[in-house]
């Protein structure tokens, strides 16, 4: 091999690094805080905090898409020994279910009032 193609060989192996370098760092955008903030939403977790999720939520199963609340196998309400407090029970808690063990009744909170249905 003469000594031109090897320099334009190496030549344009620099030049070709040089351009996937400036590529790879050119994209590359650092977060503007640390994660989640600023950058993603943060994750539906275990915390004590209120969370909310965009769109539905699929519970043990093979990723359905569904709107709302999907549970497979089973789905558990909290349970209390008589009717429920009344004050668990207004506006922002509107669709709240709870099974009363001692009477075998299912209440849901409609309109801010207790409505109860008789389990068999």
């Amino acid at each position: 091999m003469n000594k031109q193609f090897l320099f334009s060989l190496l030549a344009g192996g620099i030049l070709g690094l040089a351009l996937i370098g400036y590529s790879v760092f050119a994209v590359f955008q650092p977060p503007t805080a640390a994660p989640p903030d600023a950058n993603v939403a943060a994750p539906i977790n275990v915390s004590n905090t209120s969370q909310s999720k965009g769109a539905g939520l699929v519970v043990n199963s093979n990723n359905i898409n569904v709107t709302g609340l999907r549970v497979y196998k089973y789905l558990q309400l909290d349970t209390v020994a008589g009717v429920p407090s009344a004050g668990d029970c207004d506006a922002t808690a509107a669709g709240r279910m709870i099974v009363d063990t001692t009477n075998s009744r299912l209440y849901v909170c409609v309109s801010s009032a207790w409505k109860w249905t008789t389990l068999n």
